[in-house]
């Protein structure tokens, strides 16, 4: 078989998107209040993280998914971001997530959807996560906030599941 020849065969097809781009013109000042944001709850504990959260620039992110959404859910939509991909890194990725502590953390994410308030020794993330759901939840329908809300269950769950049996 000639690997060579099988790889300059393939034909890279175009893809082409019908829209313009687009990024929400606040997306500077949302990214500066989504830091500011993140170090109030806790997110993020060092100036190394806090370099690190910056090169990321999670606002940008929601800003170019939502262009045409109002300032005020942009925001919510950014600490959004910053908590959940913080989140997923400590308890789900990059890091040996079979630890004591790894499925109460979870755990804790899945009662804050359930019972809308936080435990009185807060894990990492829960107040930030308890402030995201209580600002959806005031934006969004029942309907829709539910359905957010089986997402980040399921999303728990999974990663709880996939910790305790590697």
């Amino acid at each position: 078989m000639d690997d060579a020849a099988e790889f300059a065969a393939i034909e890279v097809p175009g893809f082409q998107v019908p829209w313009p781009g687009a990024c929400h013109p606040e997306a500077a000042a949302v990214e500066q209040t989504m830091i500011g944001w993140g170090q109030d709850n806790g997110l993020i504990p060092t100036a190394d993280y806090r370099d690190r959260v910056a090169r990321t620039r999670y606002s940008y992110l929601a800003a170019r998914c939502y262009p045409r959404a109002d300032t005020a859910l942009l925001q919510i939509i950014a600490d959004y971001f910053l908590w959940f991909f913080l989140t997923d890194d400590l308890f789900v990725d990059r890091v040996d997530t079979d630890t004591p502590d790894t499925l109460a953390n979870l755990t804790a994410m899945i009662d804050v959807l359930d019972h809308d308030r936080s435990r009185a020794c807060p894990v990492y993330g829960e107040t930030a996560w308890l402030d995201v759901c209580r600002r959806l939840r005031a934006r969004l329908s029942p309907e829709h906030f539910d359905r957010f809300a089986t997402g980040m269950r399921l999303w728990a769950s999974t990663a709880g599941l996939q910790a305790a049996h590697p």
